[in-house]
């Protein structure tokens, strides 16, 4: 599933991975009304050929990523992105109180669910790519 993406700030674009619809569809409107745009998606092997696929300036700023997801892991997703050569920033987001199995290097930070809004908003603040000139 893919949603809309409206809004910005600058032009910063954060792409949200998560197999729970409800997370993508909360923080989509919670970004997008920090001025973010804001694209979710469900389907984890979806995100990753869409990335693949488009121009490294149509890449996003930052991928939010769930660590944990039944067709392909936040860990396995990263490996896949790295072996692309798409040097995106990536914040991890996980319900696992000890997530080290899924965070191999190249993630930026960890986030725990349940997560305090404010400080994911100052987390995408402080780990996307800076607005593009």
């Amino acid at each position: 599933m893919e949603l809309a993406a409206q809004g910005s700030r600058g032009d910063r674009e954060v792409l949200i991975v998560d197999d729970d619809p409800l997370i993508v569809e909360v923080l989509e409107e919670v970004l997008r009304e920090e001025g973010f745009r804001a694209r979710g998606m469900t389907d984890p092997v979806a995100a990753l050929d869409r990335l693949r696929h488009c121009a490294p300036s149509e890449r996003p700023d930052l991928i939010l990523l769930d660590c944990v997801m039944p067709s392909l892991s936040g860990g396995e997703f990263l490996d896949a992105l790295r072996a692309s050569e798409i040097e995106t920033p990536v914040v991890l987001l996980t319900a696992l109180s000890d997530p080290s199995f899924c965070v191999p290097p190249g993630a930026a930070h960890v986030i725990n669910k349940p997560f305090n809004l404010e400080e994911l908003v100052e987390e995408v603040n402080a780990s996307a790519r800076p607005s593009r000139p």
